[in-house]
């Protein structure tokens, strides 16, 4: 669930419905791990796919523990979700506005 915090670099298989972590891969086994996912969704098992991103990463490997990972992910969020906040942002879409985008 959203209070899972990594502390490994490998790819999750978490069931959504219990936030129980089924299967875990290593990042060269992402094709292997996909196909279990498939096998998971057969049984009418919901499946969320986690992989850490490149901070995420970088933190895990630094050997940080639960609160900075945490504060990490809160920060990560926060930041986007401030593109999507200010008109001044490219993400920015508020009813009735297009994104400001370089190549339009």
């Amino acid at each position: 669930m959203e209070n899972h915090l990594r502390t490994q670099n490998q790819i999750e298989l978490i069931d959504r419905g219990t936030g129980t972590v089924l299967a875990q891969f290593p990042f060269d086994q992402e094709d292997k791990a996909y196909k279990e996912a498939e096998q998971f969704e057969a049984m009418g098992i919901d499946i969320e796919w986690r992989r850490p991103s490149v901070a995420e990463t970088l933190a895990i490997e630094l050997g940080k523990g639960p609160e900075h990972m945490a504060n990490l992910k809160a920060e990560l969020h926060a930041e986007v979700e401030s593109h999507n906040e200010l008109p001044e942002s490219c993400c920015y879409q508020a009813e009735g506005h297009k994104p400001n985008l370089k190549n339009d």
